[in-house]
C-alpha cells in the first residue's frame, strides 16, 4: 500500500527536526541561537583555549657522543707511551762517530808504527848483511892472490887460534896451485845476529868443497866465526 502523501502536499515532520541545507551552505541555528558559521556537526562556539604551560625542565642524563666511539670490530689503538727525557739520538750518533774516528787513527798509528819498525828491521838486516858480505869479500880474495896475513884478519873467535896465517897457506897449498883453485859464494842471508852464506871452493880436477860459513859483528867489525866442515878443508 502506497503511503507516499499525495502530489503537492508536504509531509508532516517534527518542529525539532531541521531539514539538511545543500552542502556547503552554513546550517542555519534554531530559532532563539547565534548563528556560528560551521558546517552541521560542529559545535555552536569553539572549545575555550587551554592557557600554554611549559613544561617542567628535566635534566637528561649525558650520553656520549657515537662519534667518539671505536666501530665495532677494529682493534683499539694503543696508547701513545709518553716520551722519556734523556740523551737525544743525535748526540749518540756524533759520540759514535767519534769513537769510529779514534779507533781508526789509533788502527793507522798501529799499522805505520809496524810497517816502520819492520822497514828499519828490513834496513838494518840489508846493511849488517852487506857489511858481512864485504867482509867475507876480502878474505876469499886474499886467499886467492896469497895473502894470508890479510886473510887471518877476518877471522874471529877459535877460528882466529886454529887457523894462523902458516896454517891457512899450508891448507890452501895443498887443495892446489893458486892458479888450480876457484871460489864462489852464495847470497848472504842474515839470521838473527849472524849472517851465513854458502862457500865453494873448486879445483881443476872437478872436485869441490863447499863450506857453511858463519859471520857475526865484533865490535865495529863483522868477523868470520864458524866454518862447517873446516874452513879450509883437507883433499
Amino acid at each position: 500500500m502506497n503511503q507516499n502523501p499525495p502530489t503537492g502536499e508536504t509531509p508532516d515532520r517534527p518542529e525539532d527536526v531541521r531539514p539538511t541545507p545543500p552542502q556547503g551552505q552554513p546550517v542555519q541555528p534554531p530559532p532563539g541561537q547565534p548563528e556560528t558559521g560551521y558546517p552541521a556537526g560542529y559545535p555552536a562556539s569553539p572549545p575555550a583555549q587551554q592557557p600554554y604551560a611549559p613544561p617542567p625542565y628535566t635534566q637528561q642524563p649525558y650520553a656520549p657522543s657515537p662519534y667518539t666511539q671505536q666501530p665495532t670490530g677494529y682493534p683499539t689503538p694503543a696508547p701513545t707511551p709518553a716520551k722519556k727525557g734523556g740523551v737525544p739520538v743525535w748526540v749518540w750518533v756524533v759520540i759514535g762517530v767519534l769513537g769510529l774516528l779514534v779507533v781508526g787513527c789509533m788502527l793507522t798509528f798501529f799499522l805505520i808504527t809496524a810497517a816502520v819498525q819492520q822497514a828499519g828491521r828490513a834496513v838494518e838486516e840489508s846493511s849488517d848483511t852487506l857489511s858481512a858480505s864485504l867482509t867475507f869479500l876480502g878474505f876469499d880474495l886474499a886467499m886467492s892472490v896469497g895473502n894470508y896475513e890479510e886473510a887471518h884478519t877476518y877471522l874471529g873467535n877459535d877460528l882466529a887460534g886454529r887457523y894462523t896465517p902458516d896454517t891457512l897457506q899450508q891448507r890452501w897449498e895443498a887443495l892446489g896451485a893458486g892458479d888450480t883453485l876457484s871460489t864462489d859464494y852464495s847470497d848472504p842471508v842474515a839470521s838473527g845476529n849472524q849472517v851465513r852464506l854458502v862457500w865453494t871452493i873448486s879445483s881443476d880436477d872437478g872436485r869441490q868443497y863447499p863450506i857453511n860459513i858463519t859471520m857475526e859483528q865484533m865490535g865495529d867489525d863483522w868477523k868470520i866465526t864458524g866454518a862447517d866442515p873446516e874452513l879450509i878443508p883437507e883433499p
